[in-house]
């Protein structure tokens, strides 16, 4: 037998402390703190709807409430948390779920009120709405964060539009409001 055998039993070399940090994959800023933001909604509404689901008498519930406590105090929870945590980590998933998301948002808090009021009634409070979470958009499609994401090029509108459409469908579907 050889002594240049390599040795089974042996720790693998690490190359993570001599590589060089790429710049295009370091971390923006921005992510930290909508990953940061995410989570803290995410937290905050799983314990609103772990409250309101200790006051409900479960016996009388309804077909349409049981899915709107679902949606809202599980599924809005977990994808909040999720997309926080994957923009941490820098996976492309959790760039998905922020964007789901953000779409999710602007259809409840944009469109929805538009919808149920009208536009005369609701027009500045959807325009201050909109002017919060533009913000967010235009950041979360820069160049360098979606490099950071490892997006060869930038998902196009049609994947926008399918996102905003499936949230449109979410907020209208289960009845939110």
């Amino acid at each position: 037998m050889s002594d240049t055998a390599p040795n089974p039993y042996a720790s693998p070399e690490s190359s993570f402390e001599s590589s060089p940090v790429d710049d295009k994959l370091r971390r923006p800023v921005g992510t930290i703190v909508i990953a940061v933001v995410l989570l803290l909604l995410g937290l905050l509404v799983a314990s609103a709807g772990i409250l309101k689901g200790s006051r409900v008498q479960w016996s009388v519930v309804s077909l349409r409430f049981l899915l709107r406590y679902v949606f809202l105090a599980v599924m809005a929870p977990l994808a909040a948390i999720g997309a926080s945590m994957g923009l941490f980590s820098g996976r492309r998933l959790g760039w998905w779920l922020a964007m789901l998301g953000y779409y999710f948002f602007v259809a409840s808090f944009v469109v929805l009120p538009l919808v149920n009021v009208g536009i005369a009634q609701r027009a500045v409070s959807s325009s201050i709405a909109m002017a919060i979470l533009l913000p967010w958009w235009l950041y979360v499609n820069r160049p360098s964060v979606l490099a950071y994401f490892r997006f060869t090029d930038a998902p196009s509108w049609r994947a926008h539009v399918a996102l905003l459409v499936l949230s449109l469908a979410m907020v209208l579907g289960v009845g939110v409001w």
